[in-house]
């Protein structure tokens, strides 16, 4: 049986303790954070802890912390001065209330863990390219205005990329340890109403593992950077030349390479729309009806939570994310254009990113193929995830 100890800190309160495993016990807010500090002491030798940390208010009603880091989560080593940090001024403007907080630590059972792969590659399917009509004239500013755009035959991966293909290349790029921070967020985690979606891969004695059951799952907290060097990892393990470079950490592209990268905007959207027909979603112009949809934002899970919309009277089985392929593929046969997570997609000129393709935690205005999402030159987020590309010979 899993042994729980609870210690609980009030925030502008006096700090409790309840366990003596858990000692020095304090926190600190400085007008954007949270920063709670804790020292971990084990039973035997080797002995670590599953941490969560909960926040009530004066009333004693949950207030759900999203943006939270540090020493919690799964596989926590005993330890003094731990530390747990809330960005909470990511999550609210403000909080009419003093807050108390509740960490549980308990000890770790583990994983059951599927061992690393060596040379797991995505699958790749050939699109010929043609002239479409791109956007849309009745959308968000960001689609319009509809356009005329030509593309060139290409291929891209008929899946996201899974946490087994992503795992296969981290156990291969052992420099990247180092900095691993920079390249996947092992410890990111949403929680809301027990609904769980956090990395599904670990590090264990300098190896990754992806916790059994999710190999086939799309990887996600991925950096830019992250996603970069595994596309440059690709190319090389293929005999291709790298498409990105940095100079001075500043990442470039360089269109003459052949090797792997990001779809453009234009190529995604072509794939996702079916070509010439630019569908409104990838499967298609109706709403979506049983497998002839995708992992979107359906009743199930907004009877849960408050996500980004709702396809109405639609349930597609999974209240976070979902195995690659779950649904029916497009015309293309590419699997999971729209919904399940975003998708990266480089833009013109390689200096920031876009996301396309909605999520789990979305509805029909931002699942649409046209639609993008926010520009920005990171991501790292758990309904984020990507697909590589690569240019035909």
């Amino acid at each position: 049986m899993n042994k729980i100890l609870v210690l609980s800190i009030l925030y502008f309160l006096p700090v409790i303790a309840f366990s003596e495993q858990v000692k020095n016990v304090k926190s600190v807010f400085d007008g954007n954070k949270v920063t709670i500090t804790y020292d971990l002491t084990e039973d035997k030798t080797g002995t670590t802890f599953d941490v969560n940390v909960k926040c009530f208010d004066f009333y004693d009603n949950e207030v759900a912390m999203y943006s939270k880091t540090g020493d919690i989560g799964s596989g926590i080593k005993a330890g003094a001065k731990k530390q747990i940090v809330w960005k909470i001024q990511n999550d609210y403007r403000k909080i009419n209330s003093e807050l108390y907080f509740v960490v549980e630590a308990i000890v770790h059972e583990p994983y059951e863990l599927s061992p690393p792969q060596n040379g797991n590659y995505p699958e790749m399917v050939l699109i010929n390219g043609g002239t479409f009509q791109m956007g849309s004239n009745d959308g968000d500013s960001d689609e319009k205005p509809l356009h005329s755009v030509t593309v060139s035959d290409f291929y891209i991966g008929k899946y996201e990329v899974t946490n087994e293909e992503f795992c296969a290349f981290l156990n291969n790029q052992f420099v990247l340890k180092d900095r691993l921070t920079e390249i996947i967020n092992l410890d990111d985690e949403f929680n809301a109403e027990n609904l769980t979606e956090k990395c599904r891969i670990k590090m264990i004695d300098s190896l990754f593992f992806v916790q059994s059951g999710y190999e086939n799952y799309p990887v996600i907290n991925v950096t830019i950077y992250g996603v970069i060097e595994y596309c440059n990892w690709l190319s090389n393990q293929n005999g291709l030349d790298c498409f990105y470079y940095f100079d001075d950490e500043q990442i470039f592209c360089d269109f003459n390479k052949n090797g792997y990268r990001l779809p453009s905007e234009i190529e995604w959207e072509y794939v996702a729309g079916n070509g010439e027909k630019h569908t409104k979603y990838s499967w298609g112009n109706s709403y979506p009806e049983g497998k002839n949809g995708g992992n979107v934002s359906d009743i199930s899970l907004r009877s849960k939570i408050l996500s980004w919309g709702c396809f109405s009277e639609y349930f597609d089985g999974f209240e976070v994310d979902a195995p690659v392929g779950s649904f029916n593929p497009n015309e293309f046969g590419i699997f999971d254009m729209t919904g399940n997570v975003w998708e990266m997609c480089n833009t013109k000129n390689c200096l920031d990113f876009v996301l396309k393709g909605g999520g789990w935690f979305y509805g029909p205005e931002y699942c649409t193929v046209s639609r993008s999402g926010e520009k920005y030159y990171n991501f790292d987020g758990n309904n984020i995830g990507f697909r590589v590309v690569k240019m035909k010979k």
